[in-house]
């Protein structure tokens, strides 16, 4: 589909202030690592992928449990911060915060799954919670990229 270079162009566009110039870099737009639309549309899609993992393998996804570290506490005080995020980006009609704030999720998210695996977690009450963040998180990406006109695909 076609998706992928949209979203990449509009992530591009948004993620500038609207009161500066930018130079336009196709090939810097594109990649998949940085402050672009592939990198949150790819995370988004693998985190999605570990859900259907889970959800494939009769894993449930429990409740959220308190931080096992710095880490996934960096996530969870990342994920509070939306209401005053979007609030920000509507009172200055910036919505360079909303991608800021996204590419903020994203890469604590992705720190949080370098350093701990997932699935392969044995205790099945953290196993549980990490799910749950991660539902969390790939509900907030796409919460926020629905905001700004991105529509997060189910694989990449």
């Amino acid at each position: 589909t076609c998706a992928l270079p949209i979203s990449t162009l509009k992530f591009a566009d948004l993620s500038n202030q609207r009161t500066q110039n930018f130079v336009f870099d196709l090939e810097r737009f594109s990649a998949f690592e940085g402050r672009t639309g592939p990198y949150l549309l790819y995370t988004a899609a693998r985190t999605k992928s570990i859900l259907r993992k889970a959800g494939e393998e009769a894993i449930a996804i429990g409740p959220l449990q308190s931080p096992v570290d710095e880490i996934e506490r960096a996530v969870l005080l990342k994920l509070t911060e939306f209401p005053d995020v979007v609030e920000t980006a509507f009172a200055q009609r910036m919505p360079h915060h909303l991608c800021e704030y996204a590419y903020a999720v994203a890469t604590a998210f992705n720190r949080f799954y370098h350093e701990h695996y997932i699935l392969g977690e044995t205790d099945a009450a953290q196993r549980s919670s990490w799910l749950a963040l991660a539902r969390h998180t790939v509900d907030m990406l796409t919460l926020v990229l629905d905001l700004l006109g991105i529509e997060v695909p189910e694989r990449m």
